[in-house]
C-alpha cells in the first residue's frame, strides 16, 4: 500500500482507476474464454485443423480445471454440436448460443464459496496460454485484432451499471481508468472500448516480430505495471480493484484496494496490516480514517461501491 491513509482526494489531482476484467468488472465469466469459444464461429479469421484443434484443447483445459473430466467432456461436446451449425452457415446462431451457455454456468459458479486462486489454477492459467500461444503462432497481428474486435463487438457485453459508473466518474475528475488484467492485451483492448471510449488495457504481452505472433508471450505483472503508469501518467493517486490473489500486486501499488468477492477471494488474503473495511461501513463524505482496503461482498454491486468509494474520497458525480 502506497499511502498511509486512504484520505480525499485533492482538487486537480490526477487519479489512476486500475480495474482486473475477468471477475472484477466482468462479474461472471471470462473474457477470454468467451472470446476464444467464439471466435470460430463470430470472425472472418481462418481457422481450420490443427488450429481449430487447439483453439479446443485450450477450452478443454478450462473445463477440465472446473469440472474434472465430466465437465471437459461435455464443453468439446457443446463445441461439437456448434461446429455442425457453423458447417451449415448458422455459426452466428451457434456463438449466442455457446456464450449463453458460458455466462449461465459461469454466474452458477460465481454463487458458490470462492476458492481462492491455488497452484492449480496458475497452472491451469499457464497451459492455456501457452496452448493458445500455439494457436497464434504464424498469424498476422491485424487480422487477429480484427477478429477479436468482431467477437467483442458482436458477443462480448459490460454490466451497464459499470460503464454509466465509470463514465460519470470520468466526466467529474481528472480519472485515468485502465483494465489491468492477465487476458491478452489484444483481447482486453477490445473490450475496454466496450467499457468506455476513453478506457484503455493492459494484459499478458504476445510477441510479434515483422507482424507476426510468435507465439511467445509475457505474463503481466501487475503491481509493476501500475507503478510505471502512476510515473508515465503523472498520477497522484491510484484505486485498485481486484479478486484474485494475483491482484495483490496491485494492492501493494494503490492507495487505496477494493478486494471484489469474485472468482478468487483475494479479501481473504490480503496482509494482516491491512486496515480492511466492509463497504457497508462507507459513508457518504467520509471513509474511515487510514482504509487500506474494501470488501465487497458478492450480491455488492461494484459499480455502487466505486461510486460511493469516490464521493467519500471527495469526488462526486450527481
Amino acid at each position: 500500500m502506497v499511502s498511509a491513509s486512504a484520505g480525499p482526494i485533492a482538487d486537480g489531482d490526477r487519479v489512476g482507476l486500475c480495474l482486473d476484467v475477468d471477475g472484477t468488472i466482468h462479474r461472471h465469466g471470462s473474457i477470454f474464454v468467451e472470446s476464444l469459444a467464439v471466435l470460430p464461429y463470430a470472425s472472418d479469421l481462418p481457422i481450420e485443423g490443427r488450429e481449430r484443434e487447439l483453439l479446443t484443447e485450450a477450452l478443454g483445459t478450462v473445463a477440465a480445471y472446473a469440472g474434472q473430466d465430466q465437465s471437459r467432456r461435455r464443453w468439446l461436446g457443446a463445441l461439437r454440436v456448434c461446429d455442425v451449425f457453423d458447417r451449415v452457415g448458422l455459426g452466428s446462431a451457434a456463438a449466442r448460443a455457446l456464450v449463453r451457455l458460458i455466462r449461465y454456468r459461469a454466474k452458477r459458479a460465481s454463487g458458490a464459496p470462492a476458492t481462492g486462486e491455488t497452484e492449480g489454477y496458475r497452472d491451469m492459467q499457464r497451459r492455456i496460454l501457452d496452448q493458445y500461444g500455439a494457436f497464434l503462432e504464424g498469424r498476422r497481428r491485424d487480422r487477429t485484432e480484427r477478429a477479436f474486435e468482431q467477437v467483442a463487438s458482436s458477443h462480448l457485453r459490460v454490466d451497464p451499471s459499470i460503464r454509466e459508473t465509470l463514465a460519470a466518474l470520468t466526466a467529474a475528475a481528472d480519472i485515468d481508468v485502465v483494465l489491468v488484467t492477465d487476458v491478452p492485451t489484444h483481447i482486453a483492448r477490445p473490450y475496454a472500448g466496450l467499457v468506455g471510449a476513453d478506457v484503455s488495457a493492459v494484459g499478458t504481452d504476445f510477441e510479434t516480430v515483422e507482424g507476426r505472433f510468435t507465439g511467445d508471450y509475457t505474463f503481466i505483472k501487475k503491481g509493476a505495471e501500475v507503478e510505471r503508469m502512476r510515473a508515465e501518467r503523472g498520477w497522484d493517486y491510484v484505486l485498485a480493484a481486484g479478486d484474485s490473489a494475483n491482484d495483490l500486486p496491485m494492492a501493494a501499488a494503490a492507495d487505496l484496494f477494493v478486494a471484489v468477492a469474485g472468482r478468487g477471494n483475494v479479501g481473504d488474503d490480503l496482509p494482516s496490516d491491512y486496515r480492511t473495511i466492509e463497504a457497508s461501513e462507507i459513508r457518504p463524505g467520509k471513509l474511515p480514517s487510514g482504509t487500506d482496503a474494501i470488501r465487497v461482498p458478492q450480491a455488492t454491486s461494484l459499480a455502487d461501491v466505486l461510486e460511493t468509494t469516490f464521493g467519500a474520497l471527495g469526488i462526486e458525480t450527481n
